[in-house]
């Protein structure tokens, strides 16, 4: 052992002296005792050499955290990682670099919406150069700054789900790195709260409240996208008449079998397994390895038959699968204009507080079909609900709609005086 007892005064306090890493050190014992004096010097010498060492400041460092308040540890650890992880200025990433890096990440690369994202973080870059502030470094952007970008986006002709899209993916890349490079506040965590309507609505994060189509809707669509009619009523997008055989076929597969938009697009020939598909179960619903059957009705199997052709990965619609990974924007907005186009009303009344009026008709319309006609037919539901994957009944039971005139013909049949 390097070190020595000192008495500085006669009848005083006992130190101990030792040289560690170079450096002088004298700490009080806290005894005018010697023997005792020599019995704490040890135990204080090992403890100084634990804490001499980055091993050892890290777990007395540790010992002390364990000792605070949950809130306030947790705090101090935020504070002691961004100390030591901070990097220096010119190591930071600039924002084309931070992008390049985003773009590497296996989640990201696995993305069907990274075209999407590609055009929103344009915005975001668009929006620097115009404040002088083009490729900046990663610490160049703080809260005012993020603040900022949403007040801009908050003028723009952009939906506010659109709005938030862009803020959210900007949070996103931002979070990603900040442990690497030491930033514990991330500027995006607040912005959405500068656009105008952000305020909780009563019917957020309730089930999905769209109206199925009615027998006249159905006919009117099927009208145009058969295949066999050589010049429709009416214009079809762009993304229809380049894929329109396959598009008639998804819309057939939508209404006969239920699928969700994703599912039906991406549908491949050895999920068929003879009467029924094997599907997938919706990850965010369902654990395990559940596998859903939907039954296919002998009219779907047909259209399959005639109208989709494989491709070497056995996608059914490959056109159709290209034109949803290209955009899924464009995707849904190719049938919102062919309704709009045959006088079906996309959208309900304006709620007061939002943006733009709720959504009533679109591709997840061929879901609420599918719900509320089987249900009329089938006497146990929970048939229907393992056929729409839904993890309970109530969920399935949201997706069912009352048909008011069935209703009124049965009310006639309550009728007491009725001989």
């Amino acid at each position: 052992m390097k070190f020595t007892l000192i008495q500085r005064k006669e009848s005083g306090p006992w130190y101990l002296r030792v040289r560690l890493n170079g450096l002088d050190q004298k700490i009080n014992l806290g005894t005018n005792s010697k023997r005792e004096a020599n019995k704490l010097a040890p135990v204080k010498y090992d403890e100084l050499v634990r804490t001499a060492t980055v091993d050892g400041a890290f777990n007395e460092l540790t010992v002390l955290l364990g000792r605070l308040p949950k809130e306030e540890s947790k705090r101090k650890r935020a504070e002691f990682r961004a100390k030591l992880n901070v990097a220096k200025s010119g190591d930071l990433p600039t924002m084309s670099d931070l992008w390049k890096r985003w773009e590497k990440l296996p989640s990201t690369q696995r993305r069907t919406s990274h075209i999407d994202d590609v055009a929103r973080w344009e915005r975001w870059i668009k929006f620097l150069s115009d404040k002088d502030l083009e490729d900046c470094r990663l610490d160049e952007i703080d809260e005012h700054v993020a603040n900022q970008f949403a007040l801009h986006l908050d003028e723009q002709q952009l939906t506010r789900h659109s709005k938030l899209r862009i803020l959210a993916l900007l949070k996103n890349v931002f979070a990603e790195f900040a442990d690497e490079f030491g930033f514990t506040l991330n500027p995006f965590s607040s912005a959405s709260s500068k656009l105008s309507n952000h305020q909780v609505d009563a019917t957020e994060g309730l089930p999905d409240k769209r109206e199925p189509f009615s027998t006249e809707d159905i006919a009117s669509i099927v009208g145009v996208l058969n295949p066999t009619v050589v010049q429709p009523d009416v214009a079809l997008p762009p993304i229809i008449r380049r894929n329109r055989r396959q598009y008639y076929a998804l819309v057939m597969i939508m209404m006969g079998t239920g699928l969700r938009l994703k599912d039906a697009v991406y549908l491949q020939s050895k999920q068929i397994k003879g009467s029924v598909l094997e599907m997938s179960p919706f990850k965010t619903r369902w654990r395990g390895d559940k596998i859903v059957q939907v039954p296919i009705p002998r009219w779907v199997a047909s259209v399959i038959n005639e109208y989709c052709r494989p491709d070497e990965e056995g996608r059914l619609m490959p056109g159709l699968k290209d034109e949803y990974d290209k955009s899924r924007q464009d995707f849904s907005k190719s049938l919102i204009t062919l309704l709009k186009r045959l006088g079906i009303k996309t959208t309900g009344k304006r709620v007061p507080g939002r943006a733009r009026a709720t959504a009533v008709k679109g591709w997840h319309s061929f879901r609420h079909t599918y719900d509320s006609a089987m249900q009329q037919v089938v006497a146990n539901p929970v048939l229907v609900q393992k056929a729409m994957g839904h993890a309970s009944l109530s969920q399935t039971f949201d997706y069912t709609h009352a048909d008011i005139a069935q209703l009124a013909q049965s009310a006639e049949l309550l009728n007491p005086n009725k001989k």
